[in-house]
């Protein structure tokens, strides 16, 4: 199945961070199929802290979202995350499942697609850069559609250029 997640960083070295995470998925037999540029972002909800870098990657995933769940909480403390810190603190990585093909999906763990989607640039803007045309289950908008609503007026810095993954 295709899905897309999103991945944060902003404490230590954030493109190894990203890399790192990437060897991690791909460790747990997630293919990664494409992935955006790596954006420079501030921070949305607890502003007193380091900017974030952030990324979208497309993947190939065998699980079911609570399987795929389980493995990405897994690398999160395995690079360091500590779960238990204070909601929308500083963090070694965050990986969301943002999308999962046409599925949707909630339970007290998960919500398919994610709940905070059109408020967040940092996700809008990348996840266009690689599937504009993807149309978001629940939300029946593409990818791009809601990169254009998007009522955030906060520039991202874009720190590379993505390539396409073959």
């Amino acid at each position: 199945m295709i899905a897309y997640l999103g991945l944060g960083t902003n404490i230590d070295d954030r493109d190894s961070s990203l890399v790192k995470a990437k060897k991690e998925l791909i460790s747990c037999d997630i293919f990664i199929i494409n992935s955006s540029s790596i954006y420079e972002s501030t921070p949305m909800y607890n502003e007193n802290q380091p900017n974030f870098y952030n990324q979208v990657l497309k993947v190939d995933i065998k699980d079911n979202p609570l399987n795929l769940l389980k493995k990405i909480k897994k690398i999160e403390v395995n690079m360091g995350r500590n779960l238990f810190a204070p909601k929308n603190s500083q963090r070694i990585i965050d990986i969301d499942i943002l999308a999962i093909e046409h599925l949707e999906y909630e339970d007290a763990q998960l919500q398919i697609p994610h709940p905070l989607l059109h408020e967040r640039r940092f996700v809008l803007e990348p996840w266009n850069e690689i599937s504009p045309n993807f149309i978001i289950p629940k939300i029946e908008l593409t990818v791009n559609t809601m990169y254009e609503k998007l009522i955030d007026t906060v520039k991202l810095k874009r720190i590379n250029e993505f390539e396409v993954v073959n």
